[in-house]
C-alpha cells in the first residue's frame, strides 16, 4: 500500500507551527501538515491512526516541542518509544533550546533528530526546507511503500 507523506508538529506555540508549516507550504504546497498542540492529545490520535497490526496513515515524521505544559516533549517520546506500534514514527526534537543536556537527552530517548528553532521567518524557510530535503525527498521512511 502506497500511503501519502505528511507531517505531524507537536507543539503549543502556535505562531511556530505556522511558520514551519509555511515554510514547508513554501517549498510543497501538496504536502499535508497536521498540529496538535497538547503532548496528551498527540499521543491519543496517534494510538488512533493504527487498526490492529495494519499500519493506516502514519506520520512521515514528527516535529515535537520539547517545553510544552501538561506532558513535555521528553515524555511524549517515550511514551512513543515504549508503544509496539508509535515506535517507528521518526521523532525529531525541534525546539529553541541549546542545551546539550536536552540535545543528548532527545537522542537517548530515541529521537532522530534535534533542530534548534530558528528566530526569523527567512530561516524558519531554509530550515522547512533542509527538513523536507531529507525527510520526505531522501530518507525511506517506516510504513511508506516504494
Amino acid at each position: 500500500m502506497i500511503q501519502s507523506k505528511w507531517i505531524l508538529i507537536i507543539d503549543d506555540n502556535e505562531d511556530d507551527i505556522e511558520f514551519i508549516s509555511e515554510g514547508f507550504k513554501k517549498y510543497n504546497h501538496l504536502l499535508e501538515i497536521k498540529s496538535i498542540t497538547s503532548g496528551t492529545e498527540a499521543l491519543h490520535n496517534l494510538k488512533r491512526i493504527f487498526d490492529g497490526d495494519e499500519y493506516e496513515d502514519i506520520p512521515s515524521f514528527i516535529l515535537l516541542d520539547i517545553n510544552m505544559p501538561g506532558m513535555n516533549g521528553f515524555e511524549v517520546i517515550q511514551k512513543m518509544k515504549n508503544d509496539q506500534y508509535l515506535k517507528i514514527i521518526p521523532v525529531v526534537f525541534f525546539t529553541t533550546s541549546n542545551r546539550i543536556e536536552d540535545s543528548k537527552a532527545s537522542f537517548e530517548a530515541g529521537a532522530a533528530g534535534y533542530i534548534q528553532k530558528p528566530s526569523g521567518i527567512k530561516e524558519m524557510e531554509k530550515v522547512a526546507r533542509n527538513i523536507y530535503d531529507y525527510w520526505i525527498s531522501i530518507n525511506i521512511l517506516p510504513g511508506i511503500s516504494i
